[in-house]
């Protein structure tokens, strides 16, 4: 089993190795690193480790509090050392290319340990590259498979952005440009038709429409700098890298065609993917607002959502109301019900009965709905987070 497993991974290696193209991107994947430390840097990591009494865990690993807990003494000294580590071995990776496999392999590692301690750490801007990380350190053909990866991204993006709360630009009125709100329907419709065209011009034979579709996207992403900062359009230009490299390489073949080998465990999981992406565009008013429901899905919803949340702690002659606190979460997550759901879980733990019971309420709407919807209402939400 060993052997097998070491054969395997010495396969993988050799495909990067010999091919320039994988070398350099598998660089650009090591600098996503560099802009996640610093984007972590930026976030406040080192409180969100430390503030055990305010863990919001993801909901495959709800005792996140007890990893925090154990590295939090270590918490001022793990951005460092990660930073130091990444600059290690992008430098490493240019001196002796045989390395990158490894290097990729334990950055990443190492980040998705990290991103596992709180749901803070969430976002399509780690999301996309650890799937085409994924696919780069575990499955051949890597070049096919990340491009088509980038190609089903942007369409899954642009698919989730058919609905009028994107159309209209009220995703985008959080942040008017120019202090002209009439821009916003231009701006969101412009940048469908831009995702929805790059990604289909990378896969054009000639090389002018594919340099094109590149720049297309990177002007996308350049313009999305004004509502989602730096960290996002960073990692995207990481990620295109790839469509730069092969087309800069000239005598590279054209990665568009997907052999039927070794196709099934890949190909299932791209299809997973697929799955989760329709399920949230069939949904997509109460997805938008239902952090359970985009969990294997990308999140393209950051409209500027209003909510309501209530917890009712039933006492035997009496009864407390608190109010969800949400002031001062991004605005994908204002109402995102992982986070209604970290604070009940803090609620029922605080409390001095041995079996609580807590009411539960939380309503949400998007800016171009009329009304709100019910995302959470449970008479006994305590009951919830029993052993």
């Amino acid at each position: 089993m060993i052997s097998i497993l070491k054969n395997y991974i010495r396969s993988q290696k050799n495909e990067i190795q010999q091919d320039p193209v994988l070398i350099r991107f598998s660089q650009a994947l090591i600098l996503v690193h560099f802009f996640t430390i610093l984007f972590w840097f930026n976030q406040d990591f080192q409180n969100i480790i430390l503030d055990l009494n305010q863990s919001v865990c993801w909901p495959f690993f709800t005792s996140c509090d007890v990893a925090k807990s154990f590295l939090s003494p270590l918490a001022g000294v793990i951005l460092p050392a990660y930073f130091s580590l990444t600059i290690l071995l992008f430098g490493l990776s240019f001196r002796k290319p045989q390395t990158v496999w490894w290097s990729l392999f334990w950055l990443e590692f190492i980040k998705l340990a990290l991103s596992a301690l709180d749901y803070r750490f969430m976002g399509n801007y780690h999301f996309i590259p650890h799937v085409i990380t994924l696919y780069v350190l575990f499955f051949p053909q890597k070049r096919s498979w990340s491009k088509f990866w980038i190609f089903t991204l942007y369409i899954g993006a642009a698919s989730l952005k058919l609905n009028w709360e994107w159309l209209s630009g009220a995703s985008l009125s959080w942040k008017t440009p120019l202090d002209r709100p009439e821009l916003l329907p231009w701006l969101a419709i412009s940048g469908l038709i831009v995702e929805i065209s790059g990604a289909q011009l990378l896969y054009f034979k000639n090389s002018m429409a594919r340099w094109f579709g590149f720049f297309l996207l990177l002007a996308f992403h350049a313009v999305s700098f004004y509502w989602v900062g730096f960290f996002y359009p960073c990692i995207m230009l990481c990620v295109l890298s790839l469509i730069y490299f092969e087309i800069k390489d000239s005598k590279s073949p054209i990665a568009f065609k997907l052999h039927e080998k070794n196709l099934i465990l890949p190909g299932c999981i791209w299809a997973a993917f697929c799955i989760f992406q329709v399920i949230a565009f069939s949904d997509a008013r109460t997805a938008s607002l239902d952090g359970m429901k985009r969990l294997a899905s990308l999140n393209m919803f950051d409209a500027r959502s209003t909510c309501k949340g209530l917890f009712i702690i039933h006492q035997d002659s009496s009864s407390i109301e608190i109010p969800f606190q949400n002031r001062d979460l991004p605005v994908r997550n204002k109402c995102d019900n992982i986070f209604f759901l970290a604070q009940a879980r803090k609620i029922c733990a605080d409390s001095e009965s041995h079996n609580p019971k807590v009411s539960a309420f939380l309503v949400a709407q998007r800016t171009s709905d009329s009304d709100f919807i019910d995302i959470v209402r449970e008479e006994d939400i305590c009951s919830r987070f029993k052993n």
